[in-house]
């Protein structure tokens, strides 16, 4: 596995279960709002970059 793939994996581990479900709801609604009202798939990749650097930034401060 790649260590980006790694990195991500590891930090679900460590979430809480709250957390996870709701990181899981905030990707699936993004997912699914492609198409409506204007939102595009590169908007949708650029919210999910967000919360990736999100994870990131956050793991560096622990």
């Amino acid at each position: 596995m790649s260590q980006t793939l790694d990195k991500i994996i590891e930090h679900v581990k460590n979430m809480s279960e709250q957390e996870a479900k709701e990181k899981f709801a905030e990707l699936l609604v993004n997912y699914y709002r492609i198409g409506f009202g204007g939102y595009s798939k590169e908007e949708c990749m650029k919210d999910y970059e967000s919360i990736y650097k999100k994870i990131v930034l956050r793991d560096l401060w622990k």
